[in-house]
C-alpha cells in the first residue's frame, strides 16, 4: 500500500505535465497527501507556476492587443499626414506652374515694350519731320 500511495500521485503529476506539454490547461490539484508531503508541495508549486504562466499569457495578449491598437492609430495618423503632405506638394506644384506662367508673361511684356519703343522712336522722328515739313511749307506759301 505504501508504494501505491507514492506512485499514484507521481502518475497524476506525470499525466498533468504531459497534458500541459500538449497545450491543455490542466492543474494537478490536491493529491490527497499531507500538506507537508514533498509531492504535495511539488504539485502546489507546479500549479502556482502554471497560474503565473497563465497570468503572463493574459498580460501578453492584452499587451499585444494594445500594441496593435497603437499601430493602427499610428498608421492612420501617418496616412493622414501623408495625404496632407501630398496635398501641399500638389499646391506647391500648382503655385510653381503659375509663377512660371507669370514670369513668361512678364518677359513677353518687357519684350513687347522694347519692340514698341524701337518702333515708336523712328515713327516719332518721321512724324516730327512731316510736321516740320508742313510748317516749312506753310511758311513758304
Amino acid at each position: 500500500r505504501g508504494s501505491y500511495d507514492l506512485f499514484r500521485p507521481i502518475e497524476r503529476i506525470h499525466k498533468v505535465v504531459k497534458q500541459v506539454q500538449q497545450g491543455k490547461e490542466k492543474r494537478i490539484g490536491p493529491l490527497g497527501l499531507d500538506a507537508d508531503h514533498e509531492l504535495a508541495q511539488l504539485a502546489r508549486q507546479f500549479d502556482d507556476m502554471l497560474d503565473a504562466l497563465e497570468e503572463r499569457k493574459i498580460e501578453l495578449k492584452n499587451s499585444a492587443a494594445q500594441l496593435e491598437c497603437k499601430v493602427q492609430e499610428r498608421t492612420a495618423s501617418l496616412r493622414e499626414k501623408t495625404q496632407d503632405l501630398e496635398l501641399h506638394i500638389q499646391l506647391l506644384n500648382q503655385t510653381r506652374d503659375k509663377l512660371v506662367v507669370h514670369e513668361k508673361l512678364a518677359a513677353l511684356g518687357e519684350l513687347t515694350a522694347g519692340i514698341a519703343h524701337e518702333i515708336n522712336n523712328p515713327t516719332a522722328v518721321i512724324l516730327g519731320n512731316e510736321f516740320v515739313a508742313s510748317l516749312v511749307k506753310q511758311l513758304n506759301m
